[in-house]
């Protein structure tokens, strides 16, 4: 007999906490690594070649930050709002976007790291 995932009645709030603690997971994985590439860019590479992945994964890493910042808004506002059950969801039909656009955003960076060490590596 296979165990079952007991059934949990997941309130509003926690939801919302749990997208918040999210949101803020990501957004330190950003900018931590601007703070990375930034520092230690120079000192792993002496002659590095396609500059542009760089560039690139930084100010995807920024966007990420910055598409944090507004989805962290919108759950404040979602969670605030009382009133209107469908502005309530309109709010969150954004915030879903933002999130998967601050993951895709992040998700860019990273394989354009990846992709700028392969090439100065091999």
């Amino acid at each position: 007999m296979m165990n079952q995932i007991p059934d949990h009645d997941w309130s509003e709030i926690e939801i919302y906490k749990f997208e918040f603690e999210y949101i803020k997971y990501i957004s330190t994985l950003c900018t931590g690594s601007i703070l990375l590439v930034v520092t230690f860019i120079e000192k792993l590479f002496k002659k590095p070649e396609w500059k542009i992945c760089i560039a690139v994964a930084l100010c995807s890493f920024l966007l990420s930050t910055i598409i944090c910042a507004f989805s962290q808004a919108c759950i404040i506002e979602k969670a605030s709002e009382r009133e209107s059950i469908e502005r309530r969801d309109k709010v969150q039909n954004l915030t879903i976007g933002l999130i998967f656009s601050s993951l895709l955003s992040y998700l860019i960076g990273v394989s354009s790291l990846v992709v700028f060490g392969l090439k100065n590596l091999f």
